[in-house]
């Protein structure tokens, strides 16, 4: 009878120390995903702050872009200029050759 008590008590012993050891492990593990979880939220907040840079860059290059394409002739006067110009380049050589003159 004693040997028996004596067997479940060392059973029992192996059980809790299992259950510590389990319990441990499921600790490390959620330690680990919080770490994982803290890791992609700082990943996520870097990727948001690099795009929003990326995006100002290029709204500013789009409006550097768009005061330079912007002629001082008006489309009327190109247009006005270039049908002079056809007028004097009859061959429509690209070129005003003396004899065109």
């Amino acid at each position: 009878v004693e040997e028996i008590k004596a067997a479940k008590a060392v059973k029992a012993a192996e059980r809790a120390s299992e259950e510590a050891a389990k319990e441990a492990v499921r600790r490390q593990e959620a330690e680990r995903q919080e770490r994982l979880a803290e890791t992609e939220k700082k990943r996520q907040d870097n990727i948001a702050k690099k795009e929003a840079e990326h995006k100002a860059k290029a709204d500013a290059l789009k409006e550097r872009k768009g005061k330079k394409a912007k002629s001082k002739y008006s489309k009327s006067d190109v247009l006005l200029l270039k049908q002079v110009y056809d007028e004097y380049d009859r061959d429509k050589s690209g070129w005003v050759s003396v004899a065109e003159m």
